[in-house]
């Protein structure tokens, strides 16, 4: 049962709860008990503490305030009781209904169920809410004296039942195969976490030195990243890309059963809204807060700063210019869209420096590409054009276009870069200057593949010729 991942169980009564935990944990699958208690939920949320992540089962009692029928304050307390103790990033998880409100003995059979389901798909988050829902139906078997009273305690319960119940909770789990497949990953890189750090403190004595050898070997490794410069947040940055290194390799191919679904049809195209620009951004940028000194990757609004260009300071008039020259091609019949165009651009910078530089603080200067965010409706102006036609190619082989992604604000875009247009920064000047403008990071694997592009334009051989 370890499968089905950490698992939060949230009830009123400590019977009924630990009925739950305690077959839980007979299975070794790890899990919390949160005795719901309108006081305690008020305390927890004014003291604020660190929030549980990698939850991947909630089994919620539905009548947590309602001594009989639950309903709408029930419903919204199980929603307060989630937000205050589940990560906002925590991603899906299993809805398992554990009442005597479910089933068939109830007369609701899985009503009360389906609309606690929806109540908190309404109103937590999407990264914190369910992404469906199980009822154990079986509850009303383990009360002690009636259909809606306290459940045995569960070392008077006979093991029959124990071993029915912790079957149907299995099974329940188990019947999202898609949804498995991808927790059995997660599962996958808690183990190699686990091997990574087996192996890396596997020749150091235990003891009294033992944690003193460990500060200096993980000291070591770092500085291996990083070089001469040990100031506080490079040893931060370099053991973590150190380590990075090391888990992603232990990291086994545990998705199984991916071929036994379809490619996304219409109908999913419909449910899936921008489900490409969504999953490009995900896969090639990562737009959360990053610290300073700026990664390698990084991307800049220097929109309003075009003075850190070799150009110096230009009107407003020339820098659209400037767009328009690099960037940009319009037709004579398309003259009056020029100003609306250029005005919806970003002009962005690209880190380019290489990593080793970055980790090592080899470089003096950052090195940047300049390139644009622009519009997708707009990224047509970005293409050629001949014969009075727009065509379905960029205006130069000197320009990149990036995949559509689509911002969380919901804005659909694409980078554009111009390898003619590179310049340098003093590195402490960009990490104390520039950090507030970063837009996100370009991950490895698209910053490779434009600087193979940039590497291309930089070094191609020409010919004299004469026509």
């Amino acid at each position: 049962m370890s499968t089905i991942g950490h698992a939060l169980v949230i009830d009123d009564k400590y019977d009924d709860g630990m009925l739950i935990c305690t077959i839980l944990i007979k299975n070794l699958t790890p899990c919390y008990f949160f005795q719901f208690d309108e006081k305690t939920l008020a305390d927890r949320i004014a003291q604020n503490p660190p929030k549980l992540n990698s939850i991947r089962v909630i089994f919620q009692d539905l009548a947590l305030i309602s001594a009989g029928e639950p309903g709408k304050n029930d419903y919204e307390a199980a929603t307060t009781t989630i937000e205050s103790i589940v990560s906002e990033n925590n991603g899906p998880w299993l809805l398992v209904t554990w009442s005597t409100w479910a089933g068939a003995e109830s007369g609701f059979e899985t009503k009360k169920a389906d609309e606690l389901f929806n109540h908190l798909r309404e109103n937590l988050k999407p990264t914190q809410a369910p992404y469906a829902y199980v009822s154990l139906d079986t509850k009303p078997q383990f009360t002690s004296h009636g259909t809606h009273s306290e459940v045995e305690r569960y070392d008077l319960i006979e093991p029959a039942k124990i071993n029915e119940l912790t079957d149907h909770i299995l099974a329940k789990s188990n019947s999202f195969p898609a949804t498995k497949s991808l927790l059995s990953w997660e599962v996958e890189v808690f183990r190699a976490i686990s091997e990574t750090i087996s192996e890396i403190t596997s020749f150091i004595k235990p003891g009294t030195f033992f944690d003193a050898d460990l500060g200096s070997i993980l000291y070591e490794m770092a500085l291996a990243e990083i070089g001469k410069n040990v100031a506080p947040e490079n040893m931060k940055k370099g053991i973590k890309e150190v380590l990075s290194s090391i888990l992603r390799d232990k990291i086994s191919a545990t998705m199984e059963g991916l071929e036994k679904f379809n490619t996304i049809d219409i109908d999913r195209h419909v449910r899936l809204e921008n489900w490409k620009a969504k999953t490009n951004r995900i896969i090639h940028l990562e737009e959360l807060s990053i610290d300073s000194p700026l990664p390698p990757g990084s991307v800049i609004n220097i929109s309003q700063h075009f003075h850190l260009l070799p150009s110096g300071n230009i009107t407003e008039e020339e820098f659209g210019k400037f767009l328009r020259c690099n960037f940009l091609q319009f037709s004579r019949t398309e003259n009056l869209q020029k100003a609306i165009v250029t005005e919806a651009c970003t002009l962005v910078a690209l880190d380019i420096t290489p990593p080793c530089d970055h980790a090592q603080n080899k470089s003096p200067w950052n090195k940047y590409l300049v390139g644009i965010k622009i519009p997708k409706n707009y990224s047509d102006f970005c293409n050629a054009i001949s014969g009075g036609e727009r065509q379905n190619k960029l205006i130069g082989e000197y320009l990149i276009k990036l995949p559509e992604m689509i911002s969380n604000g919901g804005e659909h875009y694409h980078f554009i870069f111009n390898s003619k247009l590179t310049f340098a920064l003093n590195s402490s000047f960009a990490n104390e200057k520039l950090a507030p403008l970063i837009l996100g990071r370009l991950r490895e694997q698209m910053l490779a593949d434009i600087n193979s592009w940039l590497i291309r334009q930089t070094t191609r051989p020409g010919i004299v010729e004469i026509r």
